[in-house]
């Protein structure tokens, strides 16, 4: 990810060890209540238009058409750019962004979205839009064979992205409430809640790895969630699809992680 999981974690509105962070989620939650956030869609990163087959051509057609539009938070990165329309944001800049969003933009790059596990870590619904339309084929998400997207995700087709402000705003209230309360079950099913997620050739020393594990931030969630994390998502994905090539069928999957955020979210009124 763009992000290590540690990062992530440490703002992500379902995850709080403190009185302030418990504090900034109770005014998220508000904000989810009342259907009020400071932008309609976010998108934060490199467009290139000089590479028309990177991300099968949603970014650039998106960016092209509404970097302009109210309600939609568009930023082009380029390079290593610290000022100006395309500056580089710090993680908690962008993690901040994420979570005053009502929509999170995630399509495709070379492959599939790591902007997915991003979004649903900061409580910001994923619009995934990932086909191309002339070959007629779309990108897989993570565990797609476990995890039912369309409870927790808004997918659509670059034949919409037309009239996408039009169809974001009028995207039922009551809808997106449900989408957006799923995703405080589903958050670690995504995640790889180890210490063990630095990029390769990265050889941290053990403090360094104290303070980028993962679990630090789960506080006492981490020995439970540890055992439902995207590391168990690939297992569960490979029996399946064993008890499949067998002839078995597989038994339906509790896709809903015991996260604390996710007993608080049934227990406000989500299905």
């Amino acid at each position: 990810p763009m992000l290590k999981v540690d990062k992530l974690l440490g703002q992500s509105p379902f995850v709080v060890p403190d009185a302030s962070r418990a504090a900034s989620a109770a005014r998220f939650a508000a904000q989810a209540r009342r259907g009020e956030w400071r932008y309609l869609l976010s998108f934060i990163g490199a467009v290139r238009f000089h590479t028309p087959g990177y991300s099968m051509g949603v970014r650039q057609a998106i960016y092209s058409r509404y970097n302009s539009t109210d309600g939609f938070m568009l930023r082009d990165l380029r390079g290593d750019a610290n000022a100006g329309a395309r500056a580089q944001l710090g993680p908690s800049e962008y993690l901040a962004v994420l979570q005053q969003s009502k929509f999170c933009l995630a399509p495709s790059g070379m492959g599939f979205s790591t902007r997915v596990y991003e979004s649903v870590a900061q409580g910001c619904v994923p619009l995934i839009i990932q086909d191309d339309p002339v070959s007629n084929t779309s990108v897989d998400p993570a565990f797609a064979d476990l995890l039912p997207y369309e409870r927790f995700s808004l997918r659509l087709r670059q034949a919409d992205i037309p009239e996408l402000p039009s169809i974001l705003r009028a995207f039922p209230l009551p809808r997106w409430r449900e989408l957006h309360a799923a995703l405080a079950c589903v958050w670690p099913r995504l995640l790889w809640l180890q210490s063990d997620n630095e990029p390769p050739g990265i050889q941290p020393t053990g403090a360094e790895v104290a303070l980028a594990n993962a679990t630090s931030a789960l506080g006492d969630e981490a020995g439970l969630l540890e055992r439902h994390d995207a590391w168990h998502s690939l297992l569960a994905t490979l029996s399946r699809r064993a008890m499949v090539r067998r002839g078995e069928v597989p038994p339906p999957f509790q896709w809903r992680a015991p996260a604390r955020s996710c007993v608080e979210s049934l227990s406000g009124g989500a299905s």
